[in-house]
């Protein structure tokens, strides 16, 4: 109704592509869906030249008639706002009608970059029962113990890596927690008086984990963002860089001293500086969970659309890189090799 010619049909194609998008699995399948993009007859840019003349006509029509019907009395009059409401409305439709082609064409570009970089990348989205899958981290993981009031994971990924030494499935995850809390607030009645009430507030937090087997350690922590129910013995290795920013816990000292050797504690310190406020838990089942609050671990690099066609296209026939994540598992994969001879 409120589109014509290309725009119109670009509208449809970005609708149909965000649409067939969601059940992409796999490259033959997303190769198929960019045979579509490339095929579209049309042009990828909207055209936005009649919607500007419709913003200014609408502005200068609403000034000319509401100087008029002021000028009448010299004041402000019940038709006076009524225009004003009558164009204000009109130019928030027409600048609504120019930003939702604009915001869809974004999200759709966005969408492709990221599946075909989880494709290049070898990481497939997995789905999961949030209530199922929070449990069953909480029973493996003190990690996950965080939020008083609610806690659920919102993104699940499975991904493999192939070292030169060792190869490990993994699972990326979004951990969203919340925590509940009491706030007394002091105010002002209508009469005067000073009053007391308690409201209740939710501060809402984000962490990033890593999941893989790590049959090398168990019952070793070595955080630099805690939880209340870590215990154990505590250790401290020589280094003062490593003790200024993560502190070890373990069931007994001798099993965090073996662990702690000189080269671990160097690895440690290097993913002290890639990642922000990293804690990396072996737990009892040889399995380690290293978590973050890093949100950009699997992010497309490239922020390209899709009006820029052939810069597109370049990025999506290219091969996208999620830098901090390789380097995340290579020191992942360098710690397994420091420490296959502990135990």
């Amino acid at each position: 109704m409120f589109y014509r010619g290309n725009n119109q049909a670009l509208i449809t194609q970005l609708k149909r592509l965000q649409h067939e998008s969601a059940s992409v699995s796999d490259i033959s399948g997303f190769e198929r869906l960019m045979d579509s993009v490339k095929q579209f007859p049309g042009s990828y840019q909207f055209h936005y030249r009649s919607y500007w003349v419709s913003l200014a006509m609408i502005a200068m029509v609403g000034a000319a008639l509401t100087f008029y019907d002021w000028q009448r009395l010299q004041h402000m009059q019940g038709s006076s706002w009524l225009l004003v409401a009558v164009c204000v409305a009109a130019l928030l439709l027409v600048l609504g009608l120019m930003i939702y082609p604009w915001q869809l064409l974004r999200s759709v570009s966005a969408r492709l970059l990221q599946q075909d970089a989880l494709l290049d990348n070898g990481i497939k989205p997995v789905s999961f029962h949030s209530p199922a899958l929070t449990r069953e981290l909480l029973s493996r993981f003190n990690e996950f113990h965080r939020g008083n009031y609610r806690r659920e994971v919102k993104a699940l990924y499975q991904g493999r890596f192939d070292g030169d030494e060792y190869a490990f499935d993994y699972r990326y995850l979004h951990f969203h927690y919340v925590d509940e809390r009491i706030v007394i607030e002091t105010y002002t009645n209508s009469k005067g008086q000073v009053r007391t009430r308690r409201r209740k507030v939710y501060d809402h937090y984000d962490r990033y984990a890593l999941i893989m087997p790590f049959q090398f350690v168990r019952d070793v922590a070595v955080v630099s963002f805690a939880n209340s129910l870590l215990s154990g013995s505590t250790y401290k290795p020589a280094s003062n860089r490593f003790n200024e920013r993560f502190r070890v816990i373990a069931g007994d000292e001798l099993t965090a001293a073996k662990t702690m050797k000189p080269a671990v504690v160097v690895a440690l310190e290097e993913v002290g500086e890639l990642l922000s406020k990293p804690n990396l838990e072996f737990n009892g089942s040889a399995d380690l969970c290293l978590s973050f609050a890093d949100n950009d671990m699997i992010k497309t690099p490239s922020k390209v659309t899709l009006s820029d066609f052939t810069a597109f296209i370049e990025a999506i026939e290219g091969q996208q890189s999620f830098a901090k994540l390789q380097r995340t598992l290579q020191s992942i994969h360098y710690l397994m090799t420091k420490l296959d001879n502990n135990f």
